[in-house]
């Protein structure tokens, strides 16, 4: 009978052709005041929500911006050794140095996706692997050079800027 599903179809359509094969989501809640006025999280709840959508599986997580506020500033500077970020993906413009990976791995971020290499300092292709190294007891996906020579560019202006060029 037609408008009868079909009990041997499969229960998950299809997507069309050339679309996603998955979702990434944003979310900004952590963002004090952005949804609604009067929200104030503390850097406590700010740090145990980060965690939660982590592991709802949250792609992209806001956590504010350092410079804006003394909180923002706290949550950044408590997040290294507080946070477990296991499905967290890093984005960065440079390739981290041996501090930032560090970091990285004590954060345990599951992902990194950098642009540029930095043959003096990067830990992660140039110098050193130290997010991928079979010794340590965490290790995370590396996805060396996307958009390398945006990311050099990107920071050869920023930089020519900061010295008045």
């Amino acid at each position: 009978m037609s408008g009868e599903p079909d009990p041997g179809a499969e229960l998950t359509p299809t997507p069309p052709a050339g679309a996603p094969h998955e979702v990434e989501i944003f979310d900004t809640t952590l963002r004090d005041g952005a949804q609604f006025e009067g929200i104030s999280l503390t850097v406590d709840d700010k740090l145990r929500v980060a965690e939660q959508l982590d592991w709802l599986g949250v792609h992209w997580i806001e956590g504010g911006y350092p410079q804006a506020n003394p909180k923002d500033e706290e949550f950044f500077r408590r997040a290294p050794s507080e946070l477990r970020l296991a499905n967290a993906t890093l984005y960065c413009s440079l390739e981290p140095c041996f501090l930032c990976a560090g970091a990285i791995l004590h954060t345990r971020v599951d992902r990194v996706v950098f642009g540029a290499s930095d043959p003096k300092f990067g830990a992660v292709r140039s110098l050193a692997n130290v997010l991928e190294d079979p010794r340590l007891n965490h290790r995370c996906t590396v996805v060396p050079g996307v958009e390398a020579a945006a990311s050099a560019e990107l920071l050869r202006a920023f930089f020519r800027h900061k010295r008045g060029g």
